[in-house]
């Protein structure tokens, strides 16, 4: 049990009410440390507001500061209220039918990480949850997906859903972001090609390339362990840069490096992550495991890379099917990726 004093310094957005920085001292009693965010989340009730918590923790003995301090602080993405963008679709997705609940999963599980491995608090008050109208017909529930991302002008992240639901989110992305670059963590290319491949979610890709809404030039592809030949040569004749899982083992920072420095030279950058780039014994809820994956800190360790990039606009994270999860550990993964952000 600890005594626990905090100071919270909260500065308050242009054109609100009150003064421009508000000191808040609270002495609580016989506090369990694990509670020690709890204390300071009622604090951030209003949106607009941006804090900076300071702790200091002694023990019942007395109120002399100690070393052991902790610092939670509110980045400036959520500082402006990040919305998360629900997309329950799943097309055609054979082993994978189910990822349209993964959206509200991986909310629930959000509201278990306290903070980022930055510091910063996660919290709902953070952020505010939207939800696409969508359908079974991928025809108006694309149209429906892209109209409402070209409307956002805040950082989102959006969560679906089967990977066809990147198709429609970097369209709408487009349209307020032109010549935006494109990488995935990816088991596969999904570059199918063919009219009649049943699985929309394995040639979306090509057809954000084959349409032109994406220069394949600008689009990296990271994790690859399992793809048709066919694909590799497509990426190849396009010029689109990939990185295998061989080549991630050999040597994961230099990757991480040339990948960092081409995406800095992009007008705007969005980033898909399909967690089936996990190992599956890391992300076991999702339709195509392939052994040999990525682990969650060899991800993380690319997301809290990327996230500094000042051309990051938008964020997705797909294929996580709730009812092949065990325990939730692969919609735990996600909203840890998430938790990253704030």
């Amino acid at each position: 049990m600890y005594i626990c004093i905090y100071n919270l310094y909260l500065k308050v957005s242009p054109g609100s009410p009150g003064p421009g920085l508000v000191r808040k001292s609270v002495l609580m009693r016989a506090c369990p440390l694990v509670n020690l965010r709890r204390m300071v989340l009622s604090d951030l009730s209003e949106a607009k507001w941006r804090g900076i918590f300071r702790l200091r923790i002694s023990t019942n003995k007395g109120f002399a500061p100690t070393p052991r301090a902790i610092r939670f602080k509110t980045s400036s993405l959520s500082a402006a209220r990040m919305k998360l963008i629900q997309v329950p679709f799943c097309r055609n997705s054979g082993d994978n039918e189910g990822c349209e609940d993964a959206p509200a999963a991986i909310v629930e599980q959000l509201g278990l990480v306290y903070g980022s491995e930055d510091s910063h608090l996660v919290h709902p008050q953070l952020f505010r949850v939207e939800e696409v109208a969508v359908t079974d017909d991928w025809s108006s529930s694309k149209d429906s997906i892209s109209r409402h991302i070209a409307q956002l002008d805040e950082f989102p992240i959006a969560i679906g859903g089967d990977h066809s639901v990147t198709y429609a989110l970097f369209r709408g992305f487009c349209q307020r972001h032109p010549r935006s670059g494109l990488i995935v963590f990816d088991t596969h290319p999904d570059t199918y090609g063919g009219e009649d491949y049943p699985h929309e979610h394995g040639r979306y890709l090509r057809r954000l390339i084959d349409e032109g809404i994406v220069d394949p030039t600008q689009v990296i592809l990271i994790g690859i362990r399992n793809a048709d030949p066919e694909e590799i040569a497509y990426l190849r004749e396009r010029k689109v840069t990939f990185f295998t899982m061989k080549q991630l083992f050999l040597n994961i920072e230099n990757a991480c490096d040339a990948v960092m420095e081409k995406a800095r030279g992009w007008e705007s950058l969005y980033i898909s992550v399909d967690i089936d780039v996990l190992d599956p014994a890391f992300a076991p809820g999702t339709g195509c495991i392939e052994p040999g994956g990525m682990s969650t800190r060899e991800l993380l360790y690319f997301i809290q890379r990327l996230k500094l990039l000042k051309n990051l606009k938008m964020l997705d994270i797909v294929e996580v099917n709730p009812h092949k999860d065990v325990n939730n550990i692969t919609a735990m993964a996600a909203a840890k990726i998430i938790g990253e952000f704030f």
